[in-house]
């Protein structure tokens, strides 16, 4: 049985997928998220707000020219917190990129209130052309 929170994450996803910004706005993140990116690349840090998460969404799809995909393989409820293993894939100038991570979202009132990411290459993501 699919859970409140991780009926959220996946709606998320799809709205990413199909490029509905709006969907992820109304419907999966709270407007006060705080989303920490790892690394010392050009998207890394702290973005502390839906504005923000939505315009680092935008230099994913801009750095990419377009061919950034994700792909998740698990999306897992624990009370209030739902685990994601996916897979992230895009082209740029230096090839064709595959990336395992895990996402972690903590959850508030059905929706996504932090959300942590966890890359496999993490080198690979500090050199995204953002």
């Amino acid at each position: 049985m699919t859970t409140t929170n991780e009926q959220a994450i996946t709606r998320a996803y799809e709205a990413f997928g199909t490029g509905d910004m709006q969907a992820i706005r109304d419907e999966s993140f709270a407007a006060d998220i705080r989303w920490t990116w790892p690394g010392s690349g050009p998207l890394s840090g702290v973005y502390e707000n839906i504005d923000g998460v939505l315009g680092m969404f935008g230099k994913l799809v801009e750095g990419s020219k377009g061919t950034f995909k994700v792909a998740p393989e698990s999306i897992q409820g624990f009370g209030d917190f739902v685990v994601v293993c996916s897979r992230a894939s895009w082209t740029d100038a230096a090839g064709s990129h595959d990336d395992p991570y895990v996402q972690t979202f903590r959850m508030s009132n059905g929706r996504a209130a932090e959300c942590n990411i966890h890359f496999s290459n993490i080198a690979l993501w500090d050199a995204f052309p953002a």
